[in-house]
């Protein structure tokens, strides 16, 4: 299954959430608060930005700025 970091108020999370849902992908959304490091989504993406998709198979997918 596919898992979504994300953040509610993040516009480009907002977008993502939106082109996944008009393409009728189904993933399971995980929030990710701003303010709270997570050491597990860290490894995810170092940055700590918002959105990111991993696969099934374990690719992470993140906005690379």
């Amino acid at each position: 299954m596919r898992v979504l970091h994300h953040y509610q108020l993040s516009a480009s999370a907002r977008f993502v959430r939106l082109v996944l849902a008009e393409r009728g992908i189904i993933y399971l959304p995980k929030v990710e608060l701003p303010w709270e490091w997570n050491e597990a989504f860290l490894s995810l993406n170092p940055a700590g930005d918002v959105p990111v998709l991993v696969t099934e198979d374990g690719l992470t997918v993140s906005s690379g700025m």
